[in-house]
């Protein structure tokens, strides 16, 4: 039986997914060819031919190259939701109950009922966007998917992908599944992009430059994901990711040179303060010329101002800086991996995304960081990891014997050579942004910090 019988009117597309075969249709022109049919080699081109060209029916084998026609299905639906799909070699028991399509159990396109199939599927449509010419719109929109160097994508309401841009994945290994289905991410990456699928879904949330870094690639992207509405209503989203490890390892090398001279800055202030106080010392001493006393000693008490103006510099925070919202876990990677981490290790041990200057919270981060590694050693363990109001930092080292509350005093230390105002500078830090920060003995019997105060983006119990 041809195919060119199921249908009586003219001018009707059947388009055919996978390699060509021979479907029994007649070809246009033919005496019998009421139906015409158009053949899609690969998956990946599905789209252009359901844009570009008109498309009555869409005829697809269980199997596309490794890929279930039940998820290119749920991809195509969220574009063309009234273009009949017939399946062939698929049991109809096997269809979702919430997806429209018309199983065949039999594989072969010239079988009878395929072509019954077909013919009932066109005869009851009552047409489909994809059966007109496309407009100018769609085809500007198509040209960004296959060419703009970007991750572009868009998803349906149950977070499925629908269209995935050509730059980093083959649409292919994505189109109808959700992340939670894509294996080959991570688990803890792939909840966290559902999570913020969903947010974005069902609260109508924007969620805009969201730093992320990816450790099993090295990878760091900027992701932003809004709601796509139809006719009024959210049906999906649409996200693009960006690539900006060059970017942030340019930051990553800014940042080692600001902290540098920062540390430099404190340093040379605390020694140039130390040798002020010897010289105020001695001046006890001198007898001659009792009026120069006064000049001296009012001349090092400016001097004294200039350096604790330059420890302020050094170490303040404006306000006016840029918030944004970054995951913790990504923000104490970069600054951990800046520092001499070789022999430690840093776990995360819970992660949210907090809104905070980042330049601020890097230079706290970096601080804390720093006190384990000069007071434990260069092999300590730190973990990291979130508070209902924050996050707490942690190491594996002897702690320091019930002295917590001078830990943040300027110059306290119980290290030989060491300036005692980096945890200062800290909390300084912390004040200097509404943040509240404290010290108490950990579960591994080292130090641990806690900062609450801070502000979350999105659910901070992750």
């Amino acid at each position: 039986m041809y195919w060119a019988s199921v249908s009586q009117m003219t001018s009707e597309t059947v388009l055919v997914v996978g390699e060509e075969a021979d479907t029994g249709l007649a070809g246009p022109g033919q005496p019998d060819g009421s139906v015409t049919v158009r053949h899609c080699p690969e998956l990946a081109s599905l789209y252009d031919e359901l844009c570009l060209g008109e498309v009555d029916c869409l005829v697809l084998p269980a199997d596309v190259s490794g890929t279930d026609a039940r998820d290119v299905v749920r991809g195509t639906r969220a574009f063309f939701p009234a273009l009949p799909v017939v399946v062939a070699g698929l049991a109809p028991t096997d269809v979702p109950a919430d997806l429209d399509v018309v199983a065949v159990e039999t594989g072969d396109l010239a079988a009878e009922a395929v072509a019954e199939a077909v013919g009932t599927a066109l005869a009851e449509s009552e047409g489909t966007h994809a059966a007109r010419p496309p407009s100018r719109m769609e085809t500007f929109l198509l040209s960004m998917f296959d060419q703009f160097p970007i991750h572009l994508y868009a998803k349906d309401e149950a977070g499925r992908h629908a269209m995935v841009s050509r730059h980093a994945n083959d649409p292919t290994d994505l189109i109808g599944q959700s992340d939670l289905e894509y294996t080959e991410l991570p688990e803890s990456h792939r909840e966290a992009a559902y999570r913020d699928d969903m947010r974005v879904v069902e609260e109508e949330a924007q969620i805009l430059d969201i730093e992320e870094y990816t450790d099993y690639i090295d990878s760091h992207t900027l992701t932003t994901k809004v709601p796509w509405y139809h006719d009024g209503e959210v049906v999906g989203l649409v996200g693009v990711t960006r690539d900006i490890t060059e970017r942030k390892q340019r930051e990553h090398a800014t940042r080692r040179q600001q902290e540098l001279l920062v540390k430099l800055a404190i340093l040379s202030a605390h020694e140039f303060r130390n040798e002020l106080q010897v010289a105020l010392g001695r001046l006890e001493l001198v007898e001659e010329d009792p009026s120069q006393i006064e000049v001296i000693e009012e001349s090092h008490e400016h001097l004294v101002e200039i350096v604790d103006k330059v420890i302020e510099l050094a170490s303040r925070e404006r306000r006016s800086h840029e918030r944004r919202a970054v995951w913790l876990s990504t923000l104490a990677r970069e600054v951990w991996d800046s520092l001499p981490t070789e022999d430690a290790t840093l776990t995360v041990e819970s992660d949210a995304r907090i809104v905070a200057d980042l330049e601020s919270l890097s230079l706290f981060l970096q601080i804390l960081f720093d006190n384990a590694l000069e007071h434990v050693g260069p092999d300590v363990s730190v973990t990291v990891g979130t508070t209902d109001e924050g996050f707490f930092l942690a190491d594996d080292g002897p702690g320091i014997d019930g002295r917590h509350d001078r830990v943040f005093d300027a110059g306290f230390t119980t290290e030989e050579g060491n300036t005692g105002f980096g945890l200062f500078v800290a909390r300084s830090i912390a004040h200097e942004h509404n943040w509240h920060v404290s010290v108490c003995e950990a579960e591994t019997g080292g130090l641990q910090f806690g900062v609450s105060g801070l502000e979350f983006d999105g659910d901070p119990a992750l």
